[in-house]
């Protein structure tokens, strides 16, 4: 995919769980995001569905 393509789509679905400026080339720097998401605690319908947006 071009360059040019990317920039598009990350503009058009800025971030919302990850920090703009997050690192992402590091395992160590996004396993805390994985964690977060894998232990967090889910009980209404509100909950999956931030949950949901923030895996995406």
């Amino acid at each position: 995919m071009s360059e040019v393509k990317l920039r598009s789509i990350s503009s058009a679905h800025p971030r919302t769980f990850l920090a703009a400026d997050a690192d992402l080339s590091r395992w160590e720097a996004i396993e805390p995001y994985f964690t977060s998401l894998q232990t967090r605690e889910i009980n209404t319908a509100p909950d999956v569905e931030k949950w949901l947006a923030d895996l995406s």
